[in-house]
Formats: C-alpha cells, sequence, structure tokens
C-alpha cells in the first residue's frame, strides 16, 4: 500500500469516527456538512453510503423526516445492486415508521410501494406493510387497508411469501379491523 493509499485511509476512518461523533452529539448539519465534504473520496477509501445511512438514522432519532427523507433519496441515486437494494429496504422501513408516527400514510405507502421486492428484503418488506396495514386500520381506513393487505398476499407477488407469515398477517388484520368496527359501533 502506497503512502498516498494509506494517508487516504486514515483520513477515511478520522472521518467515519468524526462522522459519528458529530450524529451522537446531535450535531446532525455539520455531520451532514462533513458527508458532503467526504463524498469525492474513492469508495475503496470511504463508503459513502454506510456513512449517509448513519446521518440518515440520526436525522430519524432526532425527528427530522425531511432531511432523513433529502438523504434518503440521495442514496437512492447510487445505483442498484443487490447490496444497495438492501440498505435502502432497511433505511425506508425505518423512515416508514417515523411517518407512520407522523400519521403520515401516504408517504409511508410511497416508500412501501418502492421497496425492492427481492428475497433479501421480502421479510423486511412484509414487516413493512403489515405495520402499514395496522396503521391504516387505526386510522379507520378500511378500504386502503384491505387494498394493501391484497395486494401484499396475492401469490404474483415475488418473491413467495410463506404462507405461515401472511395467515399471522390475516389473523391480525381481521382482529383489528373487528376491534375497529366494534368501537366504531359503540361510539355510533
Amino acid at each position: 500500500m502506497s503512502d498516498t493509499s494509506k494517508a487516504l485511509l486514515e483520513r477515511a476512518k478520522a472521518a467515519y469516527r468524526q462522522l459519528s461523533r458529530q450524529i451522537k452529539a446531535g450535531n446532525l448539519a455539520q455531520a451532514h456538512q462533513l458527508l458532503e465534504e467526504l463524498s469525492g473520496l474513492q469508495e475503496s477509501d470511504f463508503n459513502y453510503p454506510i456513512a449517509a445511512v448513519h446521518l440518515i438514522f440520526g436525522y430519524l432519532k432526532a425527528g427530522n423526516l425531511a432531511q432523513a427523507q433529502k438523504l434518503f433519496e440521495a442514496l437512492s441515486q447510487l445505483g442498484d445492486t443487490r447490496e444497495m437494494l438492501q440498505l435502502r429496504t432497511e433505511v425506508a422501513h425505518n423512515l416508514m415508521i417515523g411517518y407512520i408516527h407522523e400519521h403520515n400514510l401516504t408517504q409511508a405507502r410511497k416508500l412501501l410501494e418502492n421497496m425492492a421486492d427481492v428475497p433479501e428484503t421480502a421479510q423486511l418488506r412484509d414487516e413493512a406493510a403489515h405495520n402499514l396495514i395496522i396503521a391504516y386500520l387505526y386510522a379507520g381506513d378500511f378500504c386502503e387497508a384491505q387494498k394493501l393487505f391484497e395486494s401484499m398476499a396475492a401469490p404474483t407477488t415475488a418473491p413467495a411469501r410463506p404462507k405461515e407469515r401472511w395467515g399471522e398477517y390475516s389473523r391480525s388484520f381481521f382482529s383489528v379491523f373487528q376491534n375497529s368496527r366494534l368501537s366504531k359501533t359503540r361510539e355510533e
């Protein structure tokens, strides 16, 4: 390894440490600026996607969904390798939880629709869909819950979903549906 390569590697390691410290301290604007400065380094010296994910999670923890969404969109432009699809699906799942928490089910649905449906991400995508179905039910939007449930349970959706998991989701779906109906009937 040349002296230049060693120096770049040391700079990248120092940058990760500094980025982590900034995020832990809640200095997200400074961490974002550092990430932008370091984005020009060679991929072998600095793993931009991983650093960006750390910052996205920092924004989510701070409740700043807008900044997390912007950085997620930038991350989405970095290619479609299996690793990137899996990484983006994991981030999208966490963003969805934030949007569900804020009752922004439209944005949560958009994230779900853009999640990769590949074998490596199927379970996480199914869990995200299940969470969104439950959120629709609690919001009283039974039509959207049912549409999403039916689209996710369809046998044409790749990859094949284990029957046991969708059986469990079915029971959960109808249990919440019945409880919601009962509470609405009692209110009337």
